[in-house]
């Protein structure tokens, strides 16, 4: 990824990582660093390329996310936001899971959920008269 292009996606995925943080309120109790990788991650699995990872530590309200623009460049608006949303609820979900350090299906299923949810929740932008 040329430098160009690696700042272009360096200041999209900035730009909607900040204003998520704020609609989520996350940013006011958690210190999140956020990176930027230039190659994809393949997670160890063939055929597969992670957008984001997250790592979080609960005990510090401290977490970082990786970002890896090669494929982050390939994403729509609306998809990178509900990318950045559900690694935010990794952040918030980390602390349940058990001796292993790596996520579980589980906590994917529950992080994609609430993502999903705040997507709904912000593409309405108000209440509806139906309510």
């Amino acid at each position: 990824m040329k430098d160009r292009e690696y700042n272009k996606q360096k200041d999209r995925v900035r730009k909607r990582i900040d204003d998520w943080l704020y609609l989520t309120g996350i940013s006011q109790i958690w210190k999140v660093t956020v990176c930027y990788e230039r190659l994809n991650d393949t997670d160890n699995r063939p055929n597969w390329m992670s957008t984001f990872r997250c790592d979080a530590d609960w005990r510090y309200n401290q977490a970082a996310i990786t970002a890896y623009l090669p494929t982050v460049e390939n994403l729509t608006d609306e998809d990178l936001d509900n990318a950045i949303a559900h690694e935010l609820m990794h952040i918030l979900l980390q602390e349940m899971r058990t001796a292993s350090k790596s996520h579980n299906d589980h906590e994917e299923r529950v992080a994609t959920s609430i993502a999903q949810v705040l997507m709904r929740m912000r593409n309405i932008g108000s209440v509806p008269d139906k309510m």
